[in-house]
């Protein structure tokens, strides 16, 4: 209705809204083009044209001057609030989807909305929109900060715990760069907290080494396990694999001095690869080791390449010998 309304302002030529006044001075005038009686070569098709014009006429001199134009503030208002909802909506489903990026772009766009908010009555809730969004956003950080400090406490017990962890700051971090919320703090913390956790493992491990060859051999399960613990750094937790990587090359750098070194990375590297050292399974009866450390096993076997490079000076040795 509003649009066959509009189609009458527009056939008068005049603005939507006009005074009575008006649309009797537009149809005046545009009657001197339609009227039958004006045109030389009057036809069915003008006389239609000025019975057209007269009920347009007719039509919005029976309205009230300021309805068409209130009707039209409404479906904008209720257009425009509907667009809110939906951002509102779309807000949500992107810290969900922790597309922080896109969510950017969303938040600038509801700040776009105070240059039309006046233009409504009542002025859209906007800023409280805003508020809306930034204290969801505080929660989701909330929720992401108790992640890592859970995921932190758990990495002993729980094999997955570091990749959610790492997961978990990963997600913290493009918080802290693309949203107003302020992440820096937690993101640093735990930063700190790995690092040293890195190298209290890597001390521990090098304590092994720092005996006699008897001794450094009776350890090696111990060595070994610390050995896994910084493999699941380097392959769970991205953010620091470079100095994972660094230190499990560093301890393995250390056996090139020792005169038992390689006897050490052969047997070392057997049983890294055969998978026999690892914390637990928590449902086996047989002590047996979880599959996520024998994999760490394998990788750093394969990894690093101080094993292969053993491997075949012992080859090379053994079968010179016979």
């Amino acid at each position: 209705y509003l649009a066959d309304v509009g189609k009458k302002y527009a056939l008068l030529g005049i603005e939507p809204g006009s005074s009575k006044a008006a649309i009797e001075s537009a149809f005046r005038l545009m009657s001197r083009s339609y009227h039958p009686d004006k045109r030389l070569n009057s036809s069915d098709s003008s006389s239609q044209d000025f019975i057209r014009l007269q009920a347009a006429k007719d039509d919005l001199l029976g309205l009230d001057p300021n309805w068409y134009t209130r009707q039209l503030d409404t479906l904008f208002a209720e257009q425009l609030r509907e667009i809110l909802d939906r951002m509102s909506r779309k807000i949500l489903s992107l810290l969900d989807q922790k597309s922080y990026l896109k969510l950017k772009s969303v938040l600038a766009a509801v700040d776009k909305l105070n240059l039309v908010s006046d233009l409504v009555r009542p002025s859209l809730p906007h800023e409280a929109t805003r508020e809306q969004a930034h204290n969801i956003m505080k929660e989701h950080v909330r929720e992401l900060e108790i992640e890592v400090s859970t995921c932190w406490q758990q990495r002993h017990d729980d094999a997955l715990a570091l990749r959610r962890l790492g997961e978990a700051l990963a997600s913290l971090e493009a918080v802290n760069k693309h949203l107003v919320v302020h992440a820096g703090e937690t993101v640093q913390q735990t930063r700190r907290r790995i690092e040293a956790e890195i190298d209290v493992l890597a001390e521990k491990a090098r304590s092994f080494l720092r005996t006699q060859k008897d001794e450094a051999f009776d350890c090696m399960l111990d060595f070994a396990m610390h050995l896994v613990f910084l493999g699941q750094i380097l392959d769970d937790l991205p953010q620091f694999r470079a100095i994972a990587k660094m230190q499990i090359h560093r301890l393995l750098e250390s056996f090139v001095s020792q005169s038992w070194g390689l006897d050490y990375l052969f047997e070392l590297g057997m049983i890294l690869e055969q998978g026999r050292v690892g914390r637990p399974r928590n449902d086996s009866v047989g002590g047996g080791i979880r599959p996520q450390d024998e994999r760490i096993g394998k990788l750093i076997v394969s990894e690093f390449k101080h094993f292969k490079d053993v491997l075949t000076v012992v080859w090379n040795t053994r079968t010179a010998a016979t």
